[in-house]
């Protein structure tokens, strides 16, 4: 922590992040996604980062990879 100044918002978080136990941590580990509402990412090798790519709404997409 750079900032010396303690805030609500700093305290409610490292209360949450204390209080946490196996059964939360658990439920956030275990998730259910559906492919098709997921967004669609884009690695970018020079900057080394994911983007995320803006899909139309009425776009249609195949659970099959695309062929090169």
């Amino acid at each position: 922590m750079n900032n010396s100044i303690v805030t609500k918002a700093i305290v409610t978080e490292i209360v949450a992040e204390r209080t946490r136990n196996e059964k939360d941590i658990i439920s956030e580990s275990v998730q259910l996604l559906n492919a098709f509402d997921m967004p669609r990412l884009q690695y970018d090798i020079m900057r080394k980062q994911f983007n995320q790519l803006e899909d139309g709404k009425h776009e249609t997409r195949s659970i099959h990879a695309e062929r090169c």
